[in-house]
């Protein structure tokens, strides 16, 4: 009898009486003559027709569509068709693997699959059986063409046309098949997950009673709980009034917002996020349904969900069914509108990424949410749609604003405080410390102290903290794991470092030429230190390195002296251009030397002092040149 004709004749037949008894029947001219990948998927499936559904059976099934989807390619009448099966069995297969690995984590592997999943696979293992039926009889019409003689091949050819019809539709049949099964598990893992959360619910009113036993309500202990654990506003706050505006208006106006504060350490984004929560129209709007999680020290989006859980007085139940996300998202569908913000979220990000990510996106969904993050960085994470017009990264403070935040520290300031101010670039954590030190110190003082010490200067007593010193602060931005493994864009960054104005953007082509063999992709380095707030661009197009950080990397991770001789050629090039008179002279001075004369300064400053037998780069007529060029200004 053969595979047609079995199919022609009725349903596949199925049983159920047993956990062991056969399902399913699979026609035995089919198991006889199938070959290579199709007996493999076939002898498969005979393993599956007497299994428990369970764990194991579900490795079953997941190998029995890997076999059939490689059939595809051998296959070749009605392509089209069985290419639109094979997608659908692509995407049961991502299905079935994605129930067996949330299995695994929570059921015993001898535990019988839940009802509502196991119509979904007698459905598919009947599904399976019909197109592997099928799919062997194509195969056996292929190869019964190709071994008839020319007389025979005609006939068959024939008989082809008339069947050609009836042949079709079972290969159709086949793919409306695959395409109702998958639908019908779509559906049945929908009910299943309202189900599971039907469920929970006398479970979670349990451990909730449980849990608050002593308090007057949940609600009322969680709020307290928040608003205690809810850090002060900042006492000395100066220079981000447009800033915190942009956040107010956007979270006012523009429900739910969803912002991020980013910028480099030290820069002030934990304070800007403080004043917003303490902003009267935000404490109006949400009144104590404001929550601050600090995620410094928690190292995945497990560790913030379970933060979260804790900062909302909740224990996750394993009884629940759900996955720890899952469950946090369950209680947070409950919440009416509250203001979350997470802190330093770059902790978890970057050890954690596609799952922070989504944690994040599946939050941000919730529309009685508003979100506010900070992270270390200019970039922010992917999957959320972020509140527009767009926050900028938070940028020094203007020198005003500085000498305001020293004053409300210090009393008063002086030309030895504005010094000190702009050597530090204006930085709130570096002007704060430095202020602080002018407690005790005077300003004239500390200016001759930070000559000498640099960034070792700003520190305060007790534990080195990246709030309380900010060498650890830049130390934390240097080994983050998007820098920490990436040697050529560290070793740029001493490169930058060495030039106390920066690269002038409209100069960025010769600088990559001058570089290409040491550094090549330099402006991926230069991406990722952006995107690190190591580097930045100025008003003024040139890429430059905060002071702070700029000092500590001459400090501890000095330029290289093979990169310092190729930064010596760079602008020795620059400075000794051959002209025939005075005008040319003075006007490539004007034009290429004017802007860089602090860079090329300390550039050879630094060779002289570095590299002692600088004959052997520099000849003595060059030196010339060199000078006369830098005279001519």
């Amino acid at each position: 009898m053969s595979a047609m004709s079995t199919l022609q004749e009725g349903p596949v037949t199925t049983s159920t009486s047993s956990a062991h008894a056969t399902r399913f029947h699979i026609d035995e001219d089919t198991k006889r003559d199938a070959q290579g990948y199709l007996k493999s998927a076939i002898e498969l499936l005979g393993v599956a027709a007497s299994m428990t559904q369970n764990v194991p059976y579900l490795g079953i099934v997941s190998g029995i569509l890997t076999e059939m989807i490689k059939i595809e390619d051998e296959v070749d009448t009605y392509k089209q068709e069985w290419r639109a099966t094979m997608t659908s069995a692509r995407q049961i297969k991502g299905v079935v693997d994605n129930i067996r690995q949330q299995c695994s984590a929570t059921m015993h592997n001898d535990a019988v699959l839940p009802d509502v999943m196991k119509e979904s696979f007698d459905g598919l293992e009947k599904c399976l059986v019909r197109t592997l039926e099928i799919l062997n009889a194509c195969q056996a019409q292929t190869a019964n063409k190709q071994s008839l003689s020319r007389t025979k091949r005609l006939k068959a050819r024939i008989r082809e046309r008339i069947n050609r019809k009836d042949f079709l539709n079972e290969v159709q049949y086949c793919r409306r098949g695959m395409q109702a099964a998958l639908h019908l598990f779509n559906t049945k893992l929908q009910i299943d997950q309202s189900l599971k959360i039907h469920a929970m619910v006398p479970i979670l009113a349990e451990v909730r009673e449980g849990q608050h036993a002593q308090a007057t309500s949940s609600e009322t202990k969680v709020i307290s709980c928040a608003m205690e654990r809810l850090p002060a506003s900042p006492a000395i706050f100066h220079g981000r009034a447009r800033e915190i505006d942009h956040i107010v208006n956007l979270m006012v106006y523009s429900a739910p917002a969803r912002i991020a504060i980013l910028g480099p350490g030290g820069i002030g984004k934990t304070c800007v996020a403080l004043a917003v929560l303490h902003h009267p129209e935000i404490e109006r709007m949400f009144a104590p349904r404001r929550y601050f999680v600090s995620c410094e020290a928690l190292p995945s989006a497990d560790g913030i969900a379970q933060e979260l859980l804790r900062t909302f007085g909740l224990v996750y139940d394993a009884r629940s069914g759900l996955q720890l996300h899952d469950y946090l998202l369950f209680h947070l569908r409950t919440f009416s509108r509250t203001m979350l913000c997470l802190d330093n979220l770059e902790t978890p990000w970057d050890t954690d990424v596609q799952s922070t990510e989504m944690l994040l996106s599946k939050i941000a969904e919730l529309p009685q949410f508003t979100l506010l993050i900070t992270s270390r960085g200019s970039d922010r994470p992917l999957q959320v749609a972020w509140s527009q017009p767009i926050l900028a990264p938070l940028e020094p403070l203007s020198l005003n604003a500085a000498l305001a935040t020293w004053e409300a520290i210090c009393g008063s300031h002086d030309e030895h405080s504005t010094k000190l101010v702009l050597a530090v670039d204006c930085v709130p954590l570096a002007v704060t410390l430095l202020a602080h030190l002018a407690e005790s110190e005077t300003s004239q003082v500390l200016w001759e102290r930070w000559q000498d010490e640099q960034t070792e200067l700003l520190r305060t007593r007790g534990s080195s903290h990246r709030l309380t010193n900010v060498d650890v602060s830049i130390e934390l931005s240097l080994c983050s794991p998007r820098l920490r493994d990436n040697e050529k864009a560290c070793l740029f960054l001493a490169v930058l470092c060495a030039l106390p104005q920066g690269i002038p953007e409209s100069r960025m082509p010769i600088f990559l030429d001058s570089f290409i063999e040491h550094l090549p992709d330099l402006r991926r380095s230069i991406t990722l230190l952006k995107q690190c707030s190591l580097a930045y661009l100025t008003h003024d197009g040139c890429l430059r390195v905060l002071s702070p950080v700029r000092h500590y990397m001459q400090t501890t991770r000095p330029i290289s002296d093979s990169l310092l001789i190729c930064l010596f050629d760079h602008y020795r090039g620059i400075v000794t251009f051959p002209a025939n008179d005075y005008q040319a002279e003075k006007n490539h001075a004007e034009k290429n030397i004017r802007a860089e004369l602090g860079n090329i300064s300390d550039v050879f400053t630094l060779c002289l002092d570095r590299i002692h037998d600088l004959r052997a780069v520099l000849a003595p007529i060059e030196v010339f040149k060199a000078v006369h060029n830098l005279l001519v200004l």
